[in-house]
Formats: C-alpha cells, structure tokens, sequence
C-alpha cells in the first residue's frame, strides 16, 4: 500500500512539474496585457528556489529510492555531460536559472518595446 502510495505522489509531483514547466516556456506568447503580471513569475520561482535550495516541490517530493531532482532527467537529456557521478550540480542550478532569467529578459524585452504577438 505504501509503495503504492509514493508511485501516486511521484506521478502527481511529476505533471505538476511538467505543468509548470509548459506554463513557463509559453508564458513568452501570453497577450501583451498579462506579461505585466507574468514578468513577476520567473523571478518569483528563481527567488523560491535560492531561499529553499531547490524546488520545493523537489524537496517534499524526495525519498530514498527517488532522488527528486526532476530537471535533472531533462537536462541530461539535452546535454548528457551536465550531471556528474555525484549527482545534482551546481550547472544544473545555472542551468535552470539560465532559463528562467532568459523567460524573464524575453518578457521584459517584450513589455518594453510594446511587442504584441
């Protein structure tokens, strides 16, 4: 019943992530009127994750036969040399800021210059 339990909870964990994930990278189309809103968002997420070390999300989600690390699996994926034998990376972090200030100077760019989709 147990095990059966954390297979729910990672499975649940996993599309929020994917779900987080999807809304992130479209955030950069959403109508000129919401990136007012929307620019706040990624800097919200990359100040979470400073001030808890990591996803929170990530951190509940942990066990001992599941490390949590969620990016981890799409990243080395991309890039397979990213993550060390030892795990979750100091490049993964980087990497995973990177992308999310790179979100941010998008949508910034865009309520600047007055940029409609």
């Amino acid at each position: 019943m147990e095990n059966t339990r954390n297979i729910v909870f990672h499975i649940l964990v996993t599309g929020i992530h994917l779900l987080f994930l999807a809304a992130m990278v479209s955030m950069v189309a959403l109508p000129y009127r919401a990136l007012r809103y929307a620019i706040w968002v990624p800097l919200g997420l990359n100040l979470l994750w400073v001030v808890f070390n990591g996803c929170p999300l990530t951190l509940i989600s942990k066990s001992d036969s599941n490390d949590g690390q969620f990016i981890e699996g799409i990243l080395s994926w991309c890039w397979p040399n990213i993550i060390n034998n030892k795990g979750y990376t100091g490049r993964v972090r980087y990497a995973t800021h990177a992308v999310m200030l790179a979100i941010t100077a998008i949508i910034g760019t865009r309520l600047h210059r007055g940029i409609k989709p």
